[in-house]
């Protein structure tokens, strides 16, 4: 399996080693996450943060362990936090190692003694064990571990409240928190002496909140102390779960029964190197239990750490996911779930963390869901499904959009889709700070039309298959292929608009454009698809994603950063995105007249692209980059298009 190891010299690098996180997952949501170090930066940061709802309501419970190596009554701190004066304590110092092997490990050394802690959640549960392992003289050898606790929400710091009463855990060894009415979270350990001594912690440094413009100091609980005698036991694991229902189960066999599962979907996957087996892991990341107990249907996460399901996301990223991974039942389970949902023709955008309510205030996430439908039938022909269960749904989304449906969205005389207003944000392009929308693209917009010709084509295909009565829109579906490459060619710069409403057409180069010539049924083909691709790669290619926005615009923003006003103003006006590799590489090869050459640049983007998978989430693809060099990764160090995306195009392709 695909592994990373960091060594000390590198790890004394701090901001570096700050600068990447490790990440675990277990199918409901939950996570546990930190720095290469240890020290959360982050105000999503744990060891264990729980969806309660799943895949949402996700609480940050377990901040983290101090731990503490005492050897002959000299005290060796071991862990890492910041504060705003400095790193106290600053156990980095004696980290020889850090590796993920697949599973996170860290390594220290005190003169002759060696400790080393492992990682590993729980698949299908919130819970997280924590074992250290000792070796070397242990005569006088003790491990001290305080678990500190936040019990919050994971979208917002904690400060100290009297309400959180810890207390010990019965006939366990550890401690039993209160969550809410009925919940607990429960900390044990194998081994050892538990003291219940609980004390606050005050304005812990959170650095990336701090980078990201937000509020960035936090209060934690240190709830006490538990004791081993490592000369007795040199082993001990701590577990960190929502439940004490649950059968216990041994790190060991937590650690093999997650190494077996991976195992299991590398087999059903086959990549063919280690970077395409490490993107087949991270894909599993993404595919979480949408509600409470057994058989719940799966849904995608957009992102990691804050993001929840969103429907657009899921859609694009279903192809790569699902498909390209050999989970086809997984594929059918997030249509089946998607498809339920349908609503006067629309898909839901999001769902928000409370997870009660759903907004529909996307125009693209429906005709996403053909696209994502039509990849799943030519890879599997699933007759029945595709009558019984997408094509109600899609000639639903069809009928809707012809004739009208929520926020304006309607066909136009010409047959071509329109949307929305001037205060609306109903593309992937939706960033708005209160009342401002910094790209507004309502009216005809490239991509969305790109994707309805796209869906009337295919909806022809499945209609003529299962002998079934088309939409009426259908019928039209050439005339609108023709009245799109008439809208929207522009002669003056060789490739497309980007949005065409009552202000005139708008000539921004944008990235939107590559879809008409990447898609299924493209409507813009041969030497005007070669044109679209050539003023991509010139204006808006970088080794990591295509820029939004050209870095001769006047509204370009080179770097992602600053508070969130500053952020949402760069978001999609020149940072870069990974998950639009995928679009560009199908457009490029689509019209490639030597295809060697074209698979050659093809190659060489995604290599390049995957230098990614050293950084941010080791193992995973950050969500977007600056668009200036040296193109620092931002956003989500995780997301689910970006991965699905280079994964798809590179089994696709063979890269």
């Amino acid at each position: 399996m695909w592994t990373y190891v960091a060594g000390h010299e590198a790890l004394q690098d701090v901001q570096w080693a700050l600068d990447r996180e490790y990440l675990l997952t277990n199918g409901l949501g939950g996570y546990s996450s930190s720095s290469l170090l240890g020290c959360d930066t982050r105000r999503y940061h744990g060891l264990l943060v729980a969806a309660l709802k799943p895949p949402l309501d996700r609480r940050v419970l377990l901040s983290h362990l101090d731990e503490i190596l005492v050897l002959a009554d000299q005290r060796h701190s071991l862990s890492t936090v910041e504060y705003g004066d400095g790193f106290f304590p600053a156990g980095y110092a004696l980290l020889e190692e850090f590796r993920l092997d697949p599973l996170p490990t860290w390594r220290w050394r005190v003169g002759d003694v060696q400790l080393t802690k492992r990682l590993v959640m729980v698949h299908g549960q919130n819970c997280v064990l924590i074992q250290y392992a000792a070796s070397g003289p242990l005569s006088e050898a003790r491990l001290i571990l305080s678990p500190f606790v936040a019990m919050r929400d994971f979208h917002h710091l904690g400060h100290e409240r009297r309400d959180l009463a810890p207390d010990l855990s019965g006939a366990a060894i550890g401690f039993r928190l209160p969550i809410d009415e009925g919940r607990f979270l429960y900390i044990h350990a194998t081994d050892g002496q538990a003291e219940l001594a609980p004390i606050w912690y005050n304005r812990l440094h959170r650095r990336q909140e701090a980078v990201r413009g937000q509020d960035y100091l936090e209060d934690v609980l240190r709830v006490g102390a538990l004791t081993v005698d490592l000369s007795a036991s040199p082993s001990v694991t701590v577990t960190a779960n929502v439940s004490s229902s649950q059968e216990p189960v041994t790190f060991a066999e937590a650690r093999e029964g997650e190494l077996e599962r991976r195992r299991e979907l590398i087999g059903l996957a086959t990549p063919r190197d280690l970077r395409e087996q490490a993107l087949v892991i991270a894909a599993d990341q993404f595919l979480v239990q949408r509600g409470q107990g057994d058989e719940q249907p799966v849904s995608i996460l957009a992102g990691y750490p804050w993001f929840a399901d969103w429907g657009r996301d899921a859609m694009i990223a279903l192809r790569g996911l699902c498909i390209e991974t050999g989970r086809l039942d997984l594929a059918c389970e997030v249509l089946s779930l998607f498809a339920g949902l349908v609503n006067e023709g629309m898909l839901p955008n999001r769902f928000e963390d409370s997870g009660d309510q759903v907004s529909y205030n996307s125009v693209d996430s429906a005709l996403w869901f053909i696209q994502a439908a039509e990849a799943l039938i030519r890879e599997t022909r699933y007759r029945d499904f595709l009558r019984d269960t997408l094509w109600p749904a899609a000639a639903e989304i069809i009928d809707r959009y012809y004739r009208g449906t929520r926020f304006n969205i309607h066909a136009d005389t010409d047959g071509l889709i329109v949307a929305g207003d001037a205060g609306t944000q109903l593309t992937w392009m939706d960033a708005k700070c209160g009342d401002t929308v910094f790209t507004p693209r309502w009216g005809k917009a490239v991509e969305i039309n790109a994707l309805w010709v796209s869906a009337l084509h295919v909806a022809a295909e499945w209609a003529h298959w299962l002998g079934l009565p088309p939409p009426d829109a259908v019928r039209h579906r050439q005339d609108i292929a023709e009245a799109f490459r008439r809208v929207f060619w522009n002669p003056s710069l060789g490739c497309l608009y980007d949005c065409v409403n009552e202000r005139g057409a708008d000539a921004t180069i944008r990235p939107n454009q590559l879809f008409a010539v990447a898609l299924p049924h493209a409507p813009v083909t041969g030497e005007q698809g070669r044109q679209v691709v050539d003023v991509v790669r010139r204006k808006l290619l970088t080794p990591f994603g295509l820029r939004t926005l050209p870095q001769d615009a006047p509204n370009y923003r080179g770097h992602y950063a600053g508070g969130w006003f500053e952020r949402d103003g760069a978001y999609h006006q020149g940072t870069a995105w990974a998950w639009l590799l995928g679009a560009y590489v199908d457009a490029l090869m689509a019209t490639a007249e030597a295809p060697s050459v074209a698979r050659d640049e093809a190659q060489q983007l995604v290599d390049a692209a995957l230098g990614n998978l050293d950084d941010g989430a080791l193992g995973s693809i950050n969500e977007i980059f600056d668009g200036d060099a040296p193109h620092t990764p931002r956003g989500c160090v995780a997301q689910a298009w970006s991965v699905a995306e280079l994964l798809r195009v590179k089994r696709a392709y063979e890269l």
